[in-house]
């Protein structure tokens, strides 16, 4: 709860700050809920390879399976390829 919080907060106070105070209108938008998913993530990251969790996340059990990485090509890929740019 406290890593939606900390993405919603941080978005809705960066939006009007880069929307009308910098004159980025949409752009300034977008920029501000990449940057606040950003902080989010990298939260998340940092608790769950910290001391406090139960869950802890460690690299040497982070690798590629290809029986999990093929499906997940097969999804995305095509999508990516037919979208109109």
């Amino acid at each position: 709860m406290l890593t939606v919080c900390i993405g919603a907060v941080l978005n809705i106070t960066l939006d009007p700050l880069l929307i009308f105070v910098f004159d980025m209108g949409v752009k300034g938008a977008a920029i501000a809920t990449v940057f606040s998913q950003a902080v989010s993530a990298v939260w998340v990251l940092l608790f769950l390879t910290g001391k406090r969790t139960h869950l802890k996340l460690r690299w040497q059990d982070m690798h590629i399976q290809r029986s999990i990485l093929l499906p997940v090509l097969g999804l995305g890929v095509s999508p990516f390829v037919m979208a109109k740019h």
